[in-house]
């Protein structure tokens, strides 16, 4: 983009928000409600929130976990609209970000490679990404627009008893709001915004809610279109804001109250994301946000889930029962490059299947290997899942309480890597078949079922003893072939081969929480988490590393929550311990580029996280958190499998990506300033403590990510006919580097991501 466009653009953006301004006081004489407006102002307590954490209904401050619950008040305050724009306000939720969907969740430093180890829920269907060609579906986490959402709930700690797998270091759930039976809404928002010397970008979205048939029968549908401006230029290839990205989806809510003892709520949600050059990264050797990367990066998405959850109210309990199917293709492409471009010793002997080359032969083998540069690797893959649960829960009332319940699973997905050359001068992936440097297709199947259950017993009025418990049975199988030959990364003709893993077990889950006044509650926890071994499928590594077991941990939590003030305050703390047995790690092979899953050494985590929520004066509502993990390994990574002994991690190393401290504080003030307007100003800063990029401080590829501060500013001005902010985020223009990626053996040094350069917008919404 030019600097007279982007220049137009600025002062177009300066023009609309004094024209909004101006229309703002002109029609600040319209009637309203002045008296209700000026009651909201002068509350002065916490706002209470009500969560199903527990499969029940409870107050935040009642539930006897550590949780964070952000409303979606809160996240439009943010200005938030997906997990990026507020992971940061969460007490311990780490996200590594490898570019748009290539996100790893954690929770209190609970981290590796391999199946997910923070369950990730829309409302009640459990969501992953899929294997891969190195088993890591943990690596990638569809990642919804949260345009009229309820709240979202943030669960610290193992949850392995109601919420099974994946759920080790603990889950959170996005809880979209239902269609309403019984009037008519509306909203509608547009954002336009542009970034500090790179590109601009609009959202555009939408609700309505329509009662077809009163109080029976209701839906709701929200729609968005998004360009998500870029800020990453090529040098080589010469483009400019290369990571700019278009996204768009549609969300369909339907609830019918046959009787007034049954709800049934049913979901459709479709989104789509399109990236030209998905390229977030770029090289400190380069220059700031520039990159010399040879090739494109094209990225495609597209994500669906359907649900169906009926809700009946029985004279002794509730009774849920769910079922959801989720279909998610994507297409990734990264530069390949460097990789192809090593010399490697067994590179040439491979292309000609002897023992030594000749020189005449490495002449030819060099000649081959040049013309499949520049290169690309291209992977499309494919994920199915569906689930199944039902789940019966006692009624309040009595001192005893219950949840028991079944769940099942099927998951299918496909995996093509694929290497193809690109086009020297455009960066353009030449997708020709017939013309692979190699392909390689890996297929993974999961069938998980379980029953779990949890019971609690409330003695005096004050002390509530709970105890849970999940069994569960797993089967998981990889097969994969290698269909042509790789001979530049040693990647040698594989037939199809498949290897079948399985195992059953137990996790469980003791709580005692004691009311010590109306307001403060402490509470003790041991609770247990566990994810699924599997399979490898991965060229030049013996059939006995093919399989690993399941990994899991114990969390031992103790903490208390209180409200103080008369509710003008509230103060939430805990401290744990989680001890993590046979670990999933990554390892490499001796020859060739592939890495694999095995289970090797131990890991414990101490932590200590605090919450303070207040609203000392009528209008004015002050956060903040911090969190400390000190996550590192208490047995050292070496086993038969581990081949690199030089990168494998020793007792004392600290895991990897996991910051000791972070930290956040946000204030809000509204106040009004006319009987037909209120302002509005926010601020909302974050703290991220410094991590490792690996195990090993004497591994080549060792960096330390630096820590880094973010301050976001929003202003605006908020009516009963419209609103209107203007924000700035990363005020300070931080360069916050969230990865650093390098591999000496591949030429690649410094790989950056950062969060978004200064940006600039304007939001207008309206609700009716």
């Amino acid at each position: 983009m030019s600097f007279t466009t982007k220049h137009g653009f600025r002062t177009g953006l300066l023009a609309a928000t004094a024209l909004v301004a101006s229309s703002a006081a002109a029609t600040s004489a319209m009637a309203q409600d002045a008296a209700t407006r000026e009651q909201e102002m002068e509350a002065s307590t916490v706002d209470e929130i009500v969560v199903t954490a527990q499969r029940r209904d409870q107050s935040l401050q009642d539930v006897p976990i550590s949780i964070t619950a952000i409303t979606g008040e809160t996240l439009a305050d943010q200005g938030a609209s997906n997990l990026n724009d507020y992971f940061r306000q969460v007490p311990g939720l780490t996200v590594d970000v490898g570019g748009p969907a290539r996100q790893r969740i954690s929770l209190r430093g609970v981290q590796s490679n391999g199946e997910a180890t923070t369950g990730i829920y829309y409302d009640e269907t459990p969501v992953t990404g899929p294997a891969g060609s190195a088993a890591d579906a943990g690596a990638s986490q569809p990642d919804l627009n949260l345009f009229d959402v309820e709240r979202v709930e943030v669960l610290r700690g193992p949850q392995g008893t109601l919420y099974g797998s994946g759920s080790m270091g603990g889950t959170v759930r996005v809880i979209f709001n239902k269609a309403q039976t019984d009037e008519y809404e509306g909203a509608i928002e547009a954002q336009a915004s542009t970034v500090k010397d790179g590109g601009d970008g609009y959202i555009l979205r939408g609700m309505i809610n329509i009662p077809l048939i009163q109080d029976k029968l209701g839906v709701r549908v929200t729609g968005f279109t998004e360009q998500r401006p870029g800020y990453v230029d090529n040098v080589r290839l010469g483009y400019d804001d290369v990571n700019e990205g278009e996204l768009s989806g549609v969300r369909a809510m339907v609830t019918w109250t046959p009787t007034d003892t049954l709800t049934i709520n049913g979901s459709f949600i479709s989104q789509t994301a399109d990236y030209d050059d998905a390229t977030t990264t770029w090289f400190e050797t380069v220059g700031e946000y520039e990159t010399n990367a040879f090739t494109k990066s094209p990225y495609s998405n597209d994500f669906t889930l359907y649900n169906l959850t009926a809700r009946w109210s029985l004279p002794f309990a509730d009774l849920v029962a769910t079922a959801s199917r989720t279909d998610w293709d994507s297409v990734y492409s990264s530069d390949y490059t460097s990789t192809l471009a090593v010399n490697r010793s067994g590179s040439c002997p491979s292309y000609f299947a002897v023992a030594t080359c000749t020189p005449a032969q490495l002449a030819q083998y060099n000649t081959y290997k040049a013309s499949r540069l520049p290169g690309v690797w291209h992977q499309p893959s494919t994920m199915d899942s569906e689930t199944q649960e039902i789940r019966l829960s006692s009624i309040e009332g009595s001192p005893f309480e219950w949840t028991i319940g079944v769940f099942h699973e099927t998951r299918y997905d496909y995996f093509d890597s694929q290497v193809y050359r690109a086009d020297p001068l455009t960066g353009n992936p030449l997708i020709i078949p017939g013309d692979e440097t190699g392909w390689r297709s890996i297929e993974t199947e999961v069938t998980q079922t379980a029953g779990f259950g949890e019971l609690s017993y409330t003695l005096f009025d004050r002390l509530t003893l709970t105890a849970g418990a999940r069994y569960y049975d797993y089967t998981k199988s990889v097969g994969g072939e290698v269909l042509v030959a790789n001979h530049v990364t040693l990647s040698a003709l594989q037939p199809y081969q498949r290897v079948s893993v399985d195992a059953t077990g137990w996790v469980t889950k003791l709580n005692a929480s004691f009311e010590v006044t109306p307001d403060i509650m402490v509470y003790a926890t041991r609770s247990e988490g566990f994810r699924p071994g599997g399979a490898n499928n991965v060229p030049g590594i013996p059939n006995t590393l093919l399989p690993y077991e399941a990994d899991s941990l114990t969390n031992y939590e103790a903490g208390m929550k209180g409200s103080f003030l008369e509710r003008r305050l509230t103060f939430n703390a805990s401290v744990y311990q989680i001890d993590w047995e046979d670990m999933q790690i990554n390892a490499q092979a001796s020859a060739g580029a592939w890495n694999f899953i095995t289970n090797a050494g131990a890991s414990r985590m101490r932590g200590v996280e605090l919450e303070a929520a207040a609203r000392p004066l009528p209008g004015l509502d002050l956060t903040a958190n911090f969190a400390y993990i000190d996550a590192e390994l208490t047995e050292d990574q070496v086993n038969s499998a581990i081949i690199l002994t030089a990168t494998a991690g020793r007792a004392g190393d600290r895991i990897v990506g996991i910051p000791k401290q972070s930290g956040a504080f946000s204030a809000a003030y509204r106040w009004p300033v006319s009987t037909a307007f209120d302002a509005m100003a926010r601020v909302d800063y974050t703290y991220t403590g410094s991590a490792p990029t690996q195990l090993r401080t004497t591994n080549a590829n060792y960096q330390m990510r630096p820590s880094y501060s973010l301050v976001n500013a929003r202003v605006g001005i908020e009516s009963d006919a419209f609103d209107v902010y203007l924000f700035v985020n990363n005020v300070l223009d931080e360069v916050a580097v969230t990865s650093i990626t390098t591999n000496t053996s591949q030429a690649i040094y410094d790989r950056i991501t950062t969060a978004a350069p200064r940006t600039f917008g304007v939001t207008f919404s309206k609700s009716f």
